[in-house]
């Protein structure tokens, strides 16, 4: 992850803007166990455990409402409420119901492979009761038929047109009509608000170094969530697919190039620290879990 500024992040109430599809929930444990709070009560009709708020979403949040409304329940518990963490598929802009001072993290993705993998992830559910499954704004049902091709062109979801941009930005235009401005003001976003931003396929360097700048007491372990073995590699999918991602995913995919130059920043940064404190996490996880990195 990377380096945003000196501001003491310790003290901020952490807002974990979950990307779908990018290893969110396995740092869902790590999380739980730096920020989880034994003296706060639990407040179920909010979602808030032990002073950690899930944030809630239709259809699992991978697909977001026209208007991007707080829901009531969480403006609530902000208001309410003593909340050390915050883990979701919102978007950015929270911050703003935070009661002091707060700070992101995220992780990103590569398009090609964050896309696939909600593919592969919806085409392994099962749909309720045999019906026609519509996903999010798409006027065309998601089957078992329905090829990543298909669903890429077909179903005109903005969440398959730069929703990395998108939801760093915390602007929601049209299927199609996101700009280059989007991609500046998620890139300014992430320079004045997140503590940190994580890739996926670097992920214990971007724990290590997010518990490192987060000043976490205890050396992180994880152990992976939500791995869909059935997945097919990048590597295998037709160069239609690949062209069909890429061509809706160029803002994304430079947001993601941004977040990889940062990281290795951050990581020469704290040099030898950093190396001690990734050696630890590993070891911290496999002696707990047996695991080595996310899928």
């Amino acid at each position: 992850m990377t380096i945003a500024s000196p501001h003491p992040f310790a003290r901020d109430v952490l807002l974990f803007l979950h990307v779908p599809k990018a290893a969110g929930s396995t740092l869902q444990w790590p999380l739980y166990m730096e920020y989880a709070r034994g003296d706060l009560p639990d407040v179920a009709d909010y979602n808030l455990w032990r002073g950690i708020l899930y944030y809630p979403g239709p259809q699992w949040g991978f697909f977001k409402p026209r208007q991007l409304e707080t829901p009531p329940s969480v403006v609530a518990a902000l208001q309410n409420h003593p909340v050390g963490a915050v883990l979701g598929h919102f978007v950015f802009g929270l911050h703003r119901l935070v009661k002091g001072p707060s700070a992101y993290i995220t992780f990103l993705r590569e398009p090609l492979s964050r896309v696939s993998s909600l593919y592969f992830h919806l085409a392994g559910a099962t749909v309720p009761n045999g019906e026609p499954w519509f996903l999010g704004e798409s006027d065309r049902p998601f089957t078992e038929a329905t090829t990543i091709e298909e669903f890429v062109l077909e179903h005109r979801l903005r969440e398959l047109d730069n929703d990395q941009t998108r939801r760093i930005a915390g602007v929601e235009p049209e299927y199609g009509a996101c700009s280059r401005s989007m991609l500046d003001l998620a890139k300014r976003n992430i320079e004045k608000r997140f503590a940190a931003v994580g890739l996926t396929d670097r992920f214990d360097e971007s724990l290590a170094l997010a518990a490192e700048v987060l000043k976490w007491n205890s050396d992180p372990a994880y152990f992976s969530r939500l791995v869909n073995e059935s997945r097919v590699p990048v590597s295998e999918l037709s160069s239609f697919a690949r062209d069909a991602i890429l061509e809706r995913n160029q803002l994304d995919l430079e947001l993601y190039r941004f977040a990889e130059h940062r990281l290795q920043a951050g990581i020469d940064q704290l040099g030898s620290r950093f190396h001690e404190r990734l050696r630890a996490l590993q070891q911290a996880s496999r002696e707990l879990f047996g695991q080595a990195q996310p899928a």
